[in-house]
């Protein structure tokens, strides 16, 4: 028999080995480290505030004896939590406001490429594929999400494949062209695949662990499973959509390119189909628009065909550049340059009396570089990004 706990603020000063991990948390429990039975690292995050020198802070899942009693009082710092396990899936949640049904699928009883389902060949041949519009992370995980479950899915994209994007890309810094349906902003992989590849989410969505672990299976670094603040990296990323859209292929997606949406066909009231190029009628009821911010023309298609939207706040920004040092010096002191350290990031916010008025900043890019990110002629638009390895000379934020 054994006990599964989550403990909560186990640190590592610079020097120490996460090997003794297990060591540390059996004397923090008032135990023997053969006690603990198993030491796995849940959450890893770098504390540099300057009060203190840097540490690394754990959340562990412990697997401890039977006979281990846990202590009523811990050292300061430490928490101990129940062990909630880790589903293999996320629960699907349905928060529309006005949904009228919300399908849950149990993929355990399913397999992807099984025939004889709700979901099967047989079931396909009478059902209208579900339409996926746009390929950032939100159209490529819904996609694998219905396709995991056998149930018909297209997927379509205005712009272009990864690896053709990365060419248009390249032309467009260092040759001044622009491709209208293939920059920074649109194809495979959307806006983020050159974004420098951050996994942030202010929400406790469950599903978030799953995304990661897909990813992993796509070739993203294991680490992103722990760290607090996890990247992939623009370069890394790039062969991570790749291989996303191999599996969405093989087990049977219906992935579409050079595809913009250019109407929604409405019949008594409900989707009938969507319109490809002025071209092609896709027959389809259900539509999921994963569009991001920038396609304004189907905003505007939207609005003419009656879908309810209201404007909102938006922030106005630019991109600061500094020499990386620089901030390492800062948030570090004198351990800036340890090699366990990464390339320093900060977060800066300030209030002001005005109303409805800050400044802060966001998306900082450690180690990265600003790029210009147009995707229509005669805008300038500017982000940042970083390579797997933030080992660029300038930070920017």
């Amino acid at each position: 028999m054994m006990n599964e706990i989550r403990l909560n603020g186990l640190t590592l000063v610079l020097d120490e080995k996460e090997e003794r991990l297990k060591e540390k948390a059996a004397r923090a429990l008032g135990a023997a480290p053969s006690d603990v039975l198993s030491c796995r690292v849940v959450k890893k995050a770098l504390d540099a505030r300057r009060s203190k020198p840097p540490r690394f802070v754990y959340a562990l899942h412990l697997s401890l004896k039977d006979h281990v009693i846990l202590p009523d009082v811990l050292p300061e710092g430490l928490q101990i939590q129940r062990w909630k396990g880790e589903p293999e899936d996320f629960p699907v949640v349905c928060e529309a406001k006005e949904a009228t049904s919300c399908v849950s699928v149990r993929t355990e009883s399913i397999s992807p490429l099984h025939d004889g389902g709700p979901f099967g060949k047989a079931a396909k041949a009478k059902i209208k594929p579900v339409v996926v519009i746009g390929s950032g992370p939100a159209g490529l995980f819904a996609a694998y999400r219905l396709a995991r479950n056998a149930i018909p899915v297209i997927l379509l994209e205005r712009g272009r494949p990864v690896e053709q994007r990365v060419a248009d890309v390249r032309d467009f810094w260092e040759r001044g062209l622009l491709h209208p349906e293939s920059n920074v902003l649109f194809g495979e992989g959307g806006a983020g695949a050159f974004s420098d590849g951050k996994l942030t989410s202010r929400s406790k969505n469950p599903a978030a662990g799953w995304v990661r672990k897909v990813l992993v299976e796509m070739g993203a670094p294991e680490a992103i499973l722990t760290d607090a603040k996890p990247h992939i990296g623009t370069d890394r990323l790039r062969q991570v959509i790749l291989r996303l859209r191999q599996k969405l292929v093989q087990i049977g997606c219906d992935v579409r390119f050079e595809s913009r949406v250019t109407d929604f066909v409405i019949r008594s009231g409900k989707m009938a189909a969507v319109a490809v190029n002025d071209r092609q009628e896709i027959e389809t009821d259900c539509v999921i628009l994963a569009i991001g911010q920038s396609a304004d023309d189907t905003y505007r298609l939207l609005r003419e065909r009656g879908v309810s939207m209201e404007p909102k706040p938006f922030a106005m920004g630019l991109r600061a550049e500094h020499p990386q040092e620089l901030i390492n010096a800062t948030q570090y002191g004198r351990w800036a340059g340890h090699p366990l350290l990464p390339p320093a990031e900060y977060f800066v916010t300030a209030a002001l009396e005005e109303q409805d008025r800050s400044v802060y900043t966001f998306c900082m890019c450690p180690g990265g570089q600003v790029i210009g990110c147009s995707a229509f002629p005669g805008r300038v638009i500017t982000n940042g990004m970083s390579n797997a390895a933030r080992g660029g000379v300038f930070a920017n934020s």
